[in-house]
């Protein structure tokens, strides 16, 4: 009889256990897509590096760095920085910066993105850009619930455009624009992308920009567990629940 109920128990648990392992499962996987920063100039392919690949010359996870020519312009030091180095993956930020400067007239688009956020029910993004130009700038960022690398298309959310800011002669900027809400929470994990795009009129122009996003979850603002919490407490509560029962003799 004993043996029966310690069967039981036991089968309590494996049930437990395989319904936990089934509702992680049944959710939205990650990409597993590391850091990318991409440089295009609008003519052929874009330049792409991922972290810790070819033509990153920064060793440290989380950040990736690029420094080379690109179309017209003949310096590009771009810098992105994510999780772990800045933000995690519930604390959902990214930060570019970049200097550039032209060889002859021409416009620069520089993407940097990253997946497998897990910040629970977002419904805030916070976009901030500085630095001064000869040109043009023009920031945006795109918020992706499928958690696609570079992920712009439905039903990716816009987080907002600042710019074209600077004109003329040599202009520094700062600007900031909070979103509040995206229209609707979004599922995780998710992408994230930021998009620069610089335009200079002639040679020997030169733009510096530093530019973040980050975002605001309302539902961590008051206390809201995450999924993640909720099946370790669902995992601990099963626990307890089976050791109950052969405490019990219960079947």
């Amino acid at each position: 009889m004993v043996r029966r109920r310690g069967k039981l128990v036991t089968c309590d648990r494996i049930a437990a256990g395989c319904l936990i392992a089934g509702l992680w499962l049944a959710g939205p996987q990650p990409a597993d897509a590391a850091l990318t920063l991409q440089l295009w100039d609008g003519v052929g392919a874009p330049v792409e590096i991922v972290d810790g690949g070819v033509g990153d010359i920064n060793a440290t996870a989380g950040v990736v760095r690029f420094s080379g020519p690109v179309g017209a312009f003949s310096i590009n030091v771009t810098t992105g920085f994510s999780k772990p180095v800045v933000g995690q993956a519930t604390l959902a930020q990214m930060d570019m910066r970049s200097l550039d400067v032209s060889g002859a007239a021409g416009s620069i688009r520089i993407r940097l993105t990253d997946t497998d956020f897990d910040q629970f029910a977002v419904n805030y993004a916070t976009l901030i850009i500085d630095g001064s130009t000869y040109g043009t700038v023009g920031y945006n960022a795109f918020v992706d619930p499928s958690n696609t690398p570079f992920g712009t298309a439905a039903p990716a959310v816009s987080a907002g455009n600042l710019g074209p800011l600077g004109a003329g002669l040599i202009a520094d900027f700062v600007d900031t624009l909070i979103v509040p809400p995206l229209g609707t929470d979004i599922l995780h994990p998710y992408s994230m992308t930021m998009e620069l795009t610089i335009h200079h009129t002639a040679a020997a122009q030169r733009t510096n920009v530093n530019a973040t996003i980050e975002m605001t979850s309302m539902s961590s603002d008051i206390g809201i567990p995450s999924p993640a919490t909720v099946t370790l407490l669902l995992a601990g509560l099963a626990g307890l629940i089976a050791f109950r029962r052969r405490r019990t003799g219960t079947i």
